[in-house]
């Protein structure tokens, strides 16, 4: 067994309303409730980033803007976030062009 398992296990996941498993859950939950997401065209947005993964999906005039920082170090990007609500993300505050380590978030750009 895992030594932090008294730690990370599914009794505390779902006491935690903002643990991995229920982050799943509303991914999933979107996923079901988004043309966009199903159908929407996808674009990496800059390929040569080594340290942040950034795509858009876009169908029927809408469009999600999806970011996912995957180091161990904050960094900053600035792809228009600020002009979009955010539907999802692994940190429970947003805090816009700064990626925490391994955040990921979704957009829907106005």
């Amino acid at each position: 067994m895992n030594p932090n398992y008294s730690q990370i296990n599914v009794e505390e996941n779902l006491a935690d309303s903002n643990s991995i498993f229920y982050y799943y859950q509303k991914l999933i939950e979107l996923r079901h409730k988004s043309d966009l997401i199903v159908y929407g065209d996808y674009a990496v947005i800059d390929m040569e980033d080594e340290e942040v993964f950034t795509y858009r999906r876009r169908y029927n005039d809408e469009t999600l803007l999806v970011i996912n920082n995957f180091t161990a170090h904050e960094v900053i990007r600035d792809y228009g976030q600020e002009n979009g609500a955010l539907l999802i993300g692994n940190y429970v505050d947003d805090k816009n062009t700064r990626l925490r380590p391994y955040e990921s978030k979704v957009y829907l750009l106005k």
